[in-house]
């Protein structure tokens, strides 16, 4: 069932034109960058986009501007990552699964917000992500404030399937906020 759920939510991300994507991705940078929850934030531990995710880079742009600590996953093993330091963008080296993270190796396990991935979301605060278990690991074992980024035609009526999917503390799309 999720995997059925996956490749539609990917296809459905695809299909989205780039000038609808660019407004979009804008509309989302801005509720994040004036949400509550950024605003008080000293350290952000946030995702690096690839190119069909949302885009995090003037999310992250932003936050080195306002001097705020950036840390990004770094896949460390089986469903484990870390937040590594990010002090500008010329720290970005491949990691596993060709996912960029930070070369420098300076971690922090007291995150005030981390910034989360993933295909669908429901009401409910739920989300879909890619498969492998890192953020649900992670967010079940770290105290963080926890924002979904996602597209609203994504929506999913209800995800929580499974005992070790978690909840997000809020989710922000192109056209609201739950």
């Amino acid at each position: 069932m999720k995997n059925e759920l996956r490749r539609y939510f990917l296809n459905n991300r695809k299909k989205i034109s780039n000038s609808d994507k660019k407004i979009w991705d804008d509309e989302i940078k801005n509720k994040v960058i004036e949400s509550k929850a950024y605003k008080n934030a000293k350290s952000i531990f946030i995702y690096y986009s690839t190119v069909d995710e949302i885009d995090t880079k003037e999310i992250i742009k932003k936050a080195f501007l306002d001097k705020k600590e950036i840390y990004i996953p770094k896949i460390t093993g089986k469903h484990k990552m870390i937040p590594v330091l990010l002090k500008s963008f010329e720290d970005l080296t491949y990691g596993k699964y060709k996912i960029k993270t930070s070369r420098l190796e300076i971690t922090n396990e007291n995150i005030d917000l981390t910034i989360v991935p993933g295909l669908s979301f429901d009401e409910n605060k739920y989300r879909l992500g890619y498969g492998g278990g890192f953020y649900d690991y992670y967010i079940k074992n770290h105290k963080s404030f926890y924002i979904g980024l996602f597209y609203q035609i994504n929506k999913s009526y209800k995800l929580n399937f499974d005992d070790f999917d978690q909840k997000l503390d809020l989710i922000i799309t192109d056209k609201n906020i739950f």
